[in-house]
């Protein structure tokens, strides 16, 4: 669930943000489907291993972004292989 917050008067609400686009909202929704219950400490060693775009980018001390098109890469390469495995 998602906090929103109207800085004007400090009032705030719970929303859960719903993406418009169907695929997008597909994606999510096989994404929270398959991670749903796992603690922060997985999804941190799932998203840190060897190979991920964390990995590739992290740098000892140093706050790195990581570039949309490494993050893209990766993840269609995830994909691609998903949907291998499926057919």
């Amino acid at each position: 669930m998602a906090l929103t917050v109207d800085f004007k008067d400090g009032d705030y609400e719970s929303a859960t943000p719903l993406p418009g686009d169907g695929y997008v909202r597909d994606v999510a929704d096989a994404v929270w489907k398959r991670y749903d219950g796992v603690d922060d400490f997985e999804l941190i060693r799932l998203t840190h291993r060897e190979g991920t775009p964390w990995a590739l980018c992290y740098r000892v001390g140093i706050n790195n972004r990581i570039p949309d098109i490494v993050t893209k890469a990766f993840y269609k390469k995830v994909v691609d292989y998903e949907q291998e495995k499926s057919s």
